[in-house]
């Protein structure tokens, strides 16, 4: 299999949305915006509305688009500011080991129930009732943190690996977060300088807990079946012994 070429002259910002009438208002905010692009760099826009499974469809974009910044926004946004394509790329060219940004991060439980998460990093802006904007805060990135996984409402990637279809979507970013790190690569958190570079239009922080907690404890199991090898510590147990042959094998069982 030949491995794609990305691109470093082209940013791609996917856009999802729920349906048509939210997709076009999130392209008429950023067309309004006023964007600032890095000097020789390409911007295009995709959009995904109303998907059944949004794995195939991150994958989809990965097959059609060569861009090396791919930057997803999954909840719709209610100010952008200008500069934030250019200090996303300059946090990748500042850190080459990143493989995956976004604004808001955290370590994940040995559960894999990333809702209990304690330790966060980073910040998640929102607007309340139209205006008034509202703050989750982690601990301040200094630059860049690594961290476990992200907030999925925002985050940017500039090497591609392939999404997993067999994950349910609240359980799809922290896979990818931990494929990432399996394949060597980063995830951070990156600091947003003196400016806010997005405002989201509502709360829609995947940390809260879930409406429906029966499906997302499924989910929860089945993230569990498919990745604990990748999220759990590889922990060593030594222990000494001296001709005790009949004890060895309890002893064995017992730490299992």
């Amino acid at each position: 299999m030949v491995k794609k070429i990305l691109d470093p002259t082209k940013i791609l910002l996917v856009i999802c949305s729920k349906d048509k009438a939210e997709a076009k208002q999130q392209l008429e905010l950023f067309a309004g915006s006023n964007l600032v692009l890095p000097p020789g760099v390409t911007l295009s826009v995709h959009t995904i509305v109303g998907r059944q499974n949004f794995a195939v469809a991150l994958n989809e974009v990965q097959k059609n688009f060569n861009a090396k910044y791919k930057i997803y926004l999954t909840s719709p946004v209610g100010h952008v500011d200008p500069n934030f394509l250019v200090e996303v790329c300059d946090s990748f060219g500042l850190y080459p080991k990143t493989g995956m940004t976004g604004l808001f991060g955290s370590e994940l439980p040995f559960s894999g129930d990333y809702v209990r998460s304690e330790v966060f990093y980073g910040a998640y802006h929102y607007f309340e009732n139209g205006k008034d904007v509202r703050s989750y805060f982690g601990k301040t990135p200094l630059l860049n943190k690594t961290v476990h996984i992200l907030e999925s409402s925002f985050f940017a990637t500039n090497v591609d690996i392939a999404w997993d279809e067999n994950v349910g979507e609240d359980f799809l970013l922290i896979s990818q977060c931990c494929k990432y790190r399996n394949a060597g690569y980063q995830v951070t958190v990156t600091n947003e300088k003196s400016r806010l570079w997005l405002i989201f239009a509502e709360d829609n922080c995947s940390y809260k807990p879930k409406a429906n907690q029966q499906n997302y404890q499924n989910q929860l199991e089945q993230f569990r079946l498919l990745y604990r090898k990748k999220m759990m510590p590889l922990v060593s147990i030594l222990i000494p012994t001296y001709n005790q042959p009949k004890y060895c094998m309890a002893a064995l069982e017992s730490a299992l």
